[in-house]
């Protein structure tokens, strides 16, 4: 039950703020500033995304790492949603209670087997 509620209330706490804060802040701020070359705001919002869903779709396991092409599909949905709901809200509550309830509901799913 412990492992439930902290799923639901700070599991995804931060990645939201680095990868639907921090990350695109910085990267819009860099392209309206003009400090270095102009980046289209899709690609600065698109940048973190990939980043989110690769460090996830990477396993480490018996010395070597491997790469999901599977997870990195299924997690590059929920990071595109995640950033669009950040978008559209103005807001990381919508995007970090999207992802908190996706951990809790994916770490159900796994207990039952």
């Amino acid at each position: 039950m412990n492992m439930l509620l902290f799923m639901l209330a700070a599991s995804g706490t931060d990645e939201e703020l680095v990868f639907r804060g921090l990350m695109p802040a910085l990267l819009i701020n860099q392209v309206a500033t003009g400090r270095q070359r102009k980046v289209n705001k899709a690609i600065a919002l698109l940048i973190p995304s990939l980043i989110f869903t690769s460090i996830h779709a990477l396993r480490f396991s018996n010395g070597h790492f491997s790469f999901s092409p599977s997870t990195f599909a299924m997690v590059s949905i929920g990071a595109c949603a995640f950033m669009y709901l950040r978008q559209i809200t103005g807001s990381l509550l919508g995007p970090l209670a999207a992802h908190n309830l996706v951990n809790a509901g994916t770490m159900l799913m796994l207990a039952k087997g």
